[in-house]
């Protein structure tokens, strides 16, 4: 996952601490949740190295620890490629602006790059009580 400065000084500024783990392995990614873990935030196809996360076993985990489980899906084409939901995911979010044009090269409006589809999947109630 590419550190951006959403996630590097927005969330910072926001009191969010996030913590990164090389790869996605289920394993790697269970041992950095602990007592203050919200969420686990992983992208469908990974940006640079296009590689594919296993998403029901990360899934799995996410539940384990009674959170949701999120995926950028933004290289996933919006479900044209990669459909998170199917399996396992809670929350997916995607960039638009990657497939819709080009690096925003078509789009020259700022609320339109900054455009982000949502979509929750509520068969889990990881928000209950957290």
């Amino acid at each position: 996952m590419v550190k951006s400065n959403a996630i590097l000084v927005y969330l910072k500024n926001l009191g969010i601490t996030v913590k990164f783990v090389e790869g996605d392995a289920p394993a790697d990614i269970e041992k950095a949740i602990d007592e203050k873990t919200k969420a686990v935030y992983v992208e469908s196809i990974g940006n640079p190295r296009y590689n594919v996360a296993p998403i029901p076993e990360l899934a799995e985990v996410a539940h384990k620890h009674g959170i949701p489980l999120i995926v950028d899906n933004t290289f996933g084409i919006g479900g044209w490629l990669v459909r998170p939901i199917e399996h396992g995911a809670d929350i997916v979010v995607a960039s638009a602006t990657k497939w819709i044009g080009v690096r925003s090269s078509t789009l020259q409006c700022p609320d339109l790059r900054m455009l982000i589809l949502l979509i929750g999947s509520w068969h889990n109630h990881w928000w209950r009580g957290r």
